[in-house]
C-alpha cells in the first residue's frame, strides 16, 4: 500500500470514527496536562490503550472508547507503559541535546514502539528494538511520510481555530495514518523474513536474533526432508531390485522345465 493510499484510507476512518479518534487523541493530553507533574504517569497509563484504538480502527474500521484505559487494567501493563514512555523520551532528549539530526534519527527509528506494545505483549526494549528493524532500510521513507503531515501540523499551530482542528480531525488523521503505516510494514516484514528464510513465525514482527534463529531451523528442517527423500528413494530402489531378483528366480525354474 502506497503512502497516498494510506492516508486517504485514514482521512476516510477519521470521519467515520470522529468521536472515537477525538477521544483517543485528546483524553490523554487534557488528564496528562491536568496532572501537572505526574503527567508523565498518566501518558504511560494511557500509551497503550490510546494506540490499540487507533490501530483498531486502522485493521478494522472501528475502536472501542473504553479500550483507551486498557493501559490501567494492571500493574503489569502499566508499567511496560510508563517504561516505554520514561525511556523513548530519555533517548530523544538525549540526542536532540546533542543535535537535532540525531534527535530526528532516532524519533524516526522509535516511531513505531508505542504501536508495537500496544499490538505485541513485549517489554518496552523489545518494543524499541522492532521499531528500529522496522524503520531499518527505510529511514527516508519514514522521514518522507512524516514529514507529508508537516503542513497540516503547521496549521495547528494557528491560534484558536488550528488547536480546534488539531485536536478534532488533524492528531485522530495523523495516528490512525501512522497505524495503517506501521501495518503494512509488519506485514512486509514478516513476508520478507517467511520468504528469506523459509519460515513461519506464529507470532509479530521477528528480530534478528529470531530470524537468524529460524532461518537455522529452516535449514535443518530442509536437511532433514533431504535425508527422509534420500532414505525413501533407497527403500524404493532396494523394493525395486528384490521384486527384479524375485521375478528372475520364477522365470529360471519354469526354463529349466523346458
Amino acid at each position: 500500500m502506497t503512502r497516498q493510499n494510506i492516508k486517504k484510507r485514514a482521512a476516510e476512518l477519521s470521519k467515520q470514527n470522529s468521536e472515537t479518534g477525538i477521544f483517543a487523541a485528546a483524553v490523554p493530553g487534557v488528564l496528562s496536562a491536568l496532572t501537572g507533574l505526574l503527567s508523565p504517569f498518566a501518558q504511560g497509563g494511557f500509551l497503550i490503550g490510546k494506540n490499540k484504538v487507533f490501530l483498531d480502527i486502522a485493521r478494522q474500521g472501528s475502536g472501542k472508547l473504553e479500550d483507551i484505559f486498557v493501559g490501567f487494567k494492571s500493574i503489569n501493563t502499566y508499567t511496560k507503559g510508563l517504561l516505554l514512555h520514561i525511556i523513548k523520551s530519555l533517548y530523544l532528549a538525549v540526542g536532540t541535546a546533542l543535535l537535532i539530526v540525531p534527535g530526528i534519527i532516532l524519533r524516526l527509528r522509535f516511531l513505531f514502539a508505542e504501536l508495537i506494545m500496544a499490538d505485541e505483549n513485549i517489554t518496552a526494549l523489545e518494543a524499541l528494538e522492532k521499531s528500529r528493524y522496522l524503520t531499518k532500510n527505510r529511514m527516508d521513507e519514514v522521514f518522507t511520510f512524516e514529514l507529508s503531515f508537516l503542513p497540516w501540523f503547521l496549521l495547528g499551530m494557528i491560534p484558536i481555530l488550528g488547536w480546534v482542528l488539531m485536536a478534532v480531525y488533524i492528531i485522530p488523521y495523523y495516528k490512525i495514518a501512522l497505524a495503517a503505516y506501521y501495518s503494512t510494514l509488519k506485514d512486509e516484514a514478516i513476508r520478507t523474513a517467511e520468504r528469506k528464510a523459509n519460515f513461519r513465525y506464529p507470532g509479530g514482527t521477528p528480530t534478528r536474533k529470531r530470524l537468524d534463529a529460524g532461518a537455522a531451523a529452516a535449514q535443518q528442517n530442509f536437511a532433514q526432508q533431504q535425508a527422509y527423500a534420500q532414505q525413501q528413494a533407497y527403500q524404493q530402489q532396494q523394493a525395486y531390485y528384490g521384486y527384479q531378483t524375485a521375478q528372475q528366480q520364477s522365470v529360471q525354474p519354469q526354463d529349466e522345465q523346458q
